[in-house]
């Protein structure tokens, strides 16, 4: 299950936001939204953060003005998962995803605010004097920033030519982290082993409204921070992407060092340059994230499909109707049916996990659990010895809700055993429709335990629904789950097996609105049809 999330505003001074595992916020105007943005660029319920599994994900839900993550626009009603130090952006707040991980780069000590010093900003035409004789070094520059793979090779890059281009005797790359604070990503200086001077808060302050800014060497005197460390002069270009800043290109020299004529110039070639390198990554990462959650989710996907009965069987004068939809971020539901010379059975369930894990504990507890059901074993020992197989060789965190049901030949009685699943409905023929309370046990793979059995009495007509939590848990546009009342209250007695997958699956959609199914749907409806028909189909 997923941790803790954090939600810190960027920017502005407000509370954050804190979702638990499993939980979900709504981003936007309206006043039921968890997460509120007053604004008018934002819309009543512009987009949803929702724990699924081991995964937090974003979903825009069809705003006006669109949500960008990490300043690349994400595509409305299309999941994508979220990672510590995300940015997201529903102009015009921005919020950090924060999962109290600790950053890998190394944050720099600032000054103390040096409030007294003055601060210039550069005019365009000393950034478009751009000097010929450094042309030939800002394009070899941007060869090696084209050919960064990582946002760390970019950042060495852009300081390296920083120091050659400029002059000056110190260059930095820094960005904001999710808590708000600068951290350094790269830095270089011409005497590795000086001490290094602070950084100016008060020029990053203003080079975070969007300008590049130097400090004015006349007043380099009122700065006691400024001067104790020798600095003679100091230049900072924000690195904006898209329309947000992403970070910073600082430079300072000490010791008298003084950079070229050009330097901001050059500077700020430079920073448009990483700027344009940061976007590009952003964009492959996102894209590689939507890659991997799609191979994951095909391959579990293509199990579920090989192992899974038809949609419409009878066997043994049960007849039943199945509806089995993968959902858009998580693949786990496992369906089963056959018979044994003890009678026909039934089984469904819902792996936790994710990736190759989930799709092989998925095809592990199908053959092993079909195997002892066909034998005619009694379904207690089945399913104590599926668990116990289980227990012996799952990994750390594996593990499965499963209902098992066997059916006797005449259509009298059932007997169901629910590790740990809890989903099913009994409808009553000419009465009302019901939760299921059967004895079991906890989910497969939890403890080593043995699991109790209960026996049900049925009589002609009565139909039962068993179904995976991907129907109950399906979250509307305002980020409420469909919820259990509103299933059993979809089932009627004057329904059949095909009704009753039908109203419930409508009943769904309706919820949904339009956004993807978030977890797989399986559903099933059974009922004793006689033994007129022959056929079995399984």
């Amino acid at each position: 299950m997923n941790g803790t999330l954090r939600i810190r505003f960027v920017g502005i001074t407000r509370e954050d936001e804190v979702l638990g595992g499993g939980e979900s916020a709504v981003l936007g105007r309206a006043a039921d939204a968890r997460v509120r943005l007053d604004a008018p660029q934002v819309s009543s319920r512009h987009a949803c953060i929702m724990g699924v599994g081991d995964r937090w994900l974003l979903v825009d839900q069809g705003s006006r003005n669109g949500t960008l993550l990490n300043g690349v626009l994400i595509p409305p009603q299309t999941a994508q998962e979220l990672v510590h130090g995300d940015v997201i952006t529903l102009n015009p707040f921005r919020l950090a995803i924060d999962f109290g991980k600790k950053m890998q780069a190394k944050a720099t000590t600032l000054a103390m605010e040096d409030s007294s010093v003055v601060v210039r900003a550069i005019e365009a035409e000393e950034l478009e004097s751009l000097a010929g004789r450094r042309l030939q070094l800002l394009i070899d520059s941007a060869t090696a920033m084209q050919a960064a793979q990582t946002l760390q090779q970019l950042c060495d890059a852009s300081v390296i030519a920083l120091l050659a281009g400029t002059g000056f005797s110190r260059a930095l790359v820094l960005r904001t982290d999710a808590g708000g604070g600068i951290e350094v990503h790269a830095q270089r200086q011409q005497h590795p082993h000086a001490d290094a001077p602070r950084v100016s808060r008060s020029l990053l302050k203003a080079a975070a409204q969007g300008h590049a800014v130097c400090l004015e060497n006349s007043n380099l005197n009122m700065a006691e921070s400024i001067v104790g460390s020798g600095v003679t002069a100091a230049l900072c270009i924000p690195v904006i992407v898209g329309e947000l800043v992403e970070g910073f290109v600082y430079l300072d020299s000490i010791g008298g060092a003084r950079p070229g004529e050009d330097a901001a110039a050059f500077a700020q070639a430079l920073s448009r340059f990483l700027a344009m390198g940061i976007g590009e990554l952003q964009r492959r990462d996102l894209s590689e994230r939507k890659r991997l959650l799609e191979e994951e989710l095909a391959g579990a996907h293509g199990v579920q499909q090989r192992l899974m009965p038809q949609e419409r069987g009878e066997m043994d004068g049960w007849r039943w109707r199945l509806h089995s939809e993968p959902g858009q971020f998580v693949a786990g539901d496992i369906i089963g049916a056959g018979q044994s010379p003890a009678g026909p059975w039934l089984f469904l369930g819902d792996v936790a996990g994710k990736g190759a894990a989930a799709g092989m504990l998925m095809a592990v507890i199908q053959a092993h659990l079909s195997c002892d059901l066909q034998r005619g074993l009694p379904l207690r020992e089945c399913v104590n010895q599926l668990n116990a197989f289980i227990m012996k060789h799952r990994g750390g965190t594996e593990f499965a809700t499963l209902m098992v049901i066997r059916f006797t030949v005449d259509g009298s009685r059932i007997e169901i055993v629910d590790a740990g699943h809890g989903l099913a409905v009994m409808q009553r023929h000419g009465g009302g429709a019901t939760l299921v309370q059967a004895e079991g046990g906890p989910p497969i793979g939890v403890v080593d335990q043995l699991y109790e059995s209960t026996h049900i009495d049925l009589a002609p007509g009565d139909r039962l629904i068993i179904f995976s939590d991907g129907v109950n848990e399906q979250r509307g546009p305002d980020g409420h789950e469909l919820g259990l009342d509103r299933v059993v209250h979809s089932f009627q007695s004057d329904h059949d097996v095909e009704l009753d997958v039908e109203s419930l699956v409508a009943l769904l959609r309706a919820h949904a609105a339009g956004l993807p199914l978030t977890d797989d749907v399986s559903l099933i409806s059974v009922v004793f049809a006689g033994n007129s028909d022959s056929t079995r189909h399984v």
